[in-house]
């Protein structure tokens, strides 16, 4: 039952990061299209881009798993799927290499940012949200995690696997 509620909250916590990372590429998509403009030039929105590729493969990987191991759509045991189960809510921790790969991109990424003097020819809200913006998707790919982690306590309550 606890898992259920964690479960539900994870989910809302994930439309939360997307509404806010929505919101944040609005902002940055001036600076994108900004020639000469240092966010631009550095590749920042191919960066971005591959950030949420790699965590979109991820997430549809994962949910791939979670149809084969519940074909009627309902999170319960059913026809002896709890190994397909435990599987499927295990998919999501791939996130974590989602997350770990995002930050060494980003690194480098602003590195060269900062050689490149974009701190110095950006104003300071394009910074801010050039660096929330990855933040935003590092949460989002976060809470997925720690909703598989909820999917994943509930499959191990089912009936083969005590």
């Amino acid at each position: 039952r606890e898992s259920f509620r964690g479960l539900a909250k994870e989910l809302n916590d994930c439309e939360t990061q997307a509404f806010l990372l929505l919101k944040a590429f609005r902002k940055l998509s001036g600076y994108y299209h900004e020639v000469g403009h240092p966010i631009r030039e550095v590749k920042w929105p191919h960066t971005h881009a591959r950030f949420l590729e790699d965590a979109s493969v991820k997430t549809s990987d994962a949910c791939e798993w979670l149809k084969a191991a519940y074909p009627d759509g309902q999170l319960r045991a059913q026809e002896g799927n709890s190994v397909k189960a435990v599987i499927a809510a295990a998919a999501f921790r791939s996130l974590l290499d989602v997350r770990l790969r995002t930050m060494s991109v980003w690194t480098n990424n602003y590195s060269d940012f900062i050689h490149r003097k974009g701190l110095e020819d950006s104003d300071p809200m394009g910074i801010m949200t050039l660096g929330i913006t990855t933040t935003f998707i590092l949460e989002l790919c976060r809470h997925l995690e720690k909703a598989g982690r909820h999917v994943e306590h509930i499959a191990h309550k089912f009936p083969s696997l005590k």
